[in-house]
């Protein structure tokens, strides 16, 4: 009886308000639980646990649905996922939170935001972004047809995936040419991984690339940037990047460098690319940057900036700031799609609660955005980045959308 309490205490821990006595019962229950939880008895309440707090969690939140924050750990409002992680003692507990808010986040928004998004039509071209997590969800169960859905459901014409599996890659494009997808092109990044390019329209022109910056040891992933140029419908053509940038410290010409340090090596590496290729018209280039921006963590939680929580972290885990690599893209004039259409960017794109997927467009980009949002759902660890193109300008002269949360930044 006494591990059932220690287990239940869970719920506690979950739904119990800002009662400070409360939290540490929860906290003492759930320690003693943790203690003893190889035993045979604690490991079979040990299965139940994700039920009960995902039950908890969705009482909680219709009990309290004024409570914006949605969070088990009760964090301040505009708090970043990452912002109590001082109060998480292991990395599987941090991890476990995160992936459980992210998708409590998402199924609130994607209720709401989602039957925002217009549907297609022939006025305008729809490109999107999305790291598909190698088809898995944050919580590492498959998610081929989930993430599926929400490709159909947002039916993009020009669609950029990264971490796409190379395994299930030819079987991939086959369902996707479903969605009318015909046109693709793709490069590995590994013997595991690939970014891809696919179009509704015809792409007339293919370039891929390793990045020069890219670990000695071939095992690990490599790197690369996939190039297509795309014929649009109104006759206007336009070049699309697709990368996924490093995320893991690696040794180079055998010499250590930072995740960081290798990210800007390579956006680099691809602007230069860019501005030699396709220095005269229009390019998008969607990534993900796993890097983020200083402008995009200016709110304030608990008489602190974000950024200055953000930079508080990282020195605590002895690791440098992830926003140099960003900084390349408007020092060689490009401005991210929102940035471009004065509209309100999103507060995250992926399960971390930071914005890091992006498309970013060229200096000389000269079609209209008639609409820029994000595609809610928990199906990946990220979720898409869109943009609308309008055929005619005169079509956005009054309409121009963004779609955006509801209510304030809860990260």
């Amino acid at each position: 009886m006494k591990r059932i309490f220690a287990l239940l205490s869970l719920v506690t821990l979950a739904t119990t308000n800002d009662s400070h006595c409360m939290k540490k019962f929860g906290r003492f229950c759930w320690d003693k639980f943790k203690t003893s939880w190889k035993q045979p008895q604690v490991k079979a309440f040990a299965a139940l646990t994700p039920v009960v707090l995902a039950t908890a969690y969705a009482l909680k939140s219709l009990a309290d649905k004024k409570n914006t924050t949605l969070s088990m750990f009760q964090r301040p409002l505009h708090a970043p996922i990452w912002y109590d992680w001082k109060n998480r003692e292991s990395t599987s507990e941090r991890k476990f939170s995160t992936e459980t808010f992210y998708r409590g986040i998402c199924d609130q928004l994607g209720a709401t935001e989602n039957k925002k998004i217009p549907q297609k039509t022939e006025a305008f071209t729809r490109v999107a972004t999305y790291n598909v997590h190698f088809w898995q969800s944050p919580f590492m169960q498959d998610a081929h047809q989930p993430i599926l859905n929400v490709i159909k459901n947002l039916d993009a014409d020009i669609l950029i995936l990264q971490e796409a599996t190379i395994e299930s890659l030819e079987e991939d494009l086959e369902q996707l040419k479903d969605f009318g997808y015909a046109y693709h092109a793709s490069e590995s990044t590994g013997d595991f991984l690939a970014n891809v390019i696919c179009s509704k329209y015809p792409i007339i022109e293919t370039a891929t690339k390793a990045f020069d910056t890219n670990p000695d040891d071939k095992d690990e992933e490599q790197r690369c940037f996939v190039r297509t140029v795309i014929q649009l419908p109104n006759n206007n053509q336009v070049s699309v990047y697709a990368t996924h940038l490093e995320v893991r410290d690696i040794e180079v010409n055998e010499q250590e460098i930072d995740s960081e340090t290798a990210r800007v090596e390579q956006i680099k590496e691809l602007l230069a690319y860019a501005n030699k290729h396709d220095c005269m018209g229009n390019v998008v280039i969607g990534l993900d940057s796993n890097s983020i921006r200083q402008q995009d963590l200016q709110e304030v939680v608990g008489g602190k900036r974000l950024w200055d929580l953000y930079v508080e972290r990282m020195e605590k885990i002895e690791q440098p700031t992830a926003h140099r690599t960003l900084q390349a893209f408007p020092k060689n004039g490009y401005q991210e799609c929102f940035d471009r259409a004065s509209l309100l960017p999103p507060k995250f794109t992926s399960q971390q609660g930071t914005r890091i997927d992006f498309l970013f467009l060229s200096p000389r980009w000269a079609l209209p955005i008639k609409r820029c949002g994000t595609f809610y759902s928990a199906a990946s660890d990220h979720i898409p980045v869109f943009m609308d193109i309008a055929h005619n300008k005169e079509l956005i002269q009054h309409h121009q959308t963004v779609l955006s949360p509801s209510f304030m930044n809860p990260f």
